[in-house]
């Protein structure tokens, strides 16, 4: 499992890495970038939850791909229905595909303080970037799902916003 973690991660590398060859692309960063998401966890062993999530998501240009990090906050709910917060700390690559429609791929860990422990995350979301921001502030929606590895398995999935100011 590890191994396929590792792997995604260096593949992400070659890919943005190969992407830069032979150009002289400068890399910008935006350190305003956040996620809001409705978010549905299911547990192999019980206590799925519907609640929300937010992150912040700094992230880097770089030419045809961007570098976007993701730490963020949410609740969930173990088997005898007691909430506790999660955490995640991910690293995303996005690539527009068809316009405004692009992906983001990306993995690291995420934590569940009191029930669960620390363990690896992977992630893919697909978003529609908007033509014009919402409120000034609303960029994308996007919906994802995730993969945490833990003992009892769990899928999440993700829809929501994002936003950049």
């Amino acid at each position: 499992m590890n191994r396929m973690i590792s792997l995604g991660l260096v593949t992400a590398i070659a890919l943005t890495v190969s992407g830069f060859a032979g150009k002289s692309a400068q890399a910008s960063i935006s350190m305003m970038n956040f996620q809001a998401n409705g978010y549905g966890v299911f547990q192999e062993a019980g206590g799925n939850v519907f609640t929300g999530q937010v992150a912040w998501n700094p992230t880097m240009e770089m030419g045809s791909f961007k570098l976007m990090g993701n730490v963020g906050a949410g609740l969930m709910k173990n088997a005898f229905d007691k909430l506790f917060p999660g955490f995640n700390a991910q690293v995303f690559l996005q690539k527009d595909l068809l316009g405004r429609v692009g992906v983001q791929v990306g993995g690291g860990i995420q934590t569940w303080l009191t029930n669960g422990g620390t363990h690896p995350i992977a992630s893919g979301n697909l978003y529609w970037g908007l033509t014009n921001k919402w409120f000034g502030m609303v960029d994308k929606i996007f919906a994802g799902y995730s993969r945490f590895f833990m003992t009892n398995a769990t899928d999440e999935f993700r829809l929501g916003i994002g936003i950049s100011i």
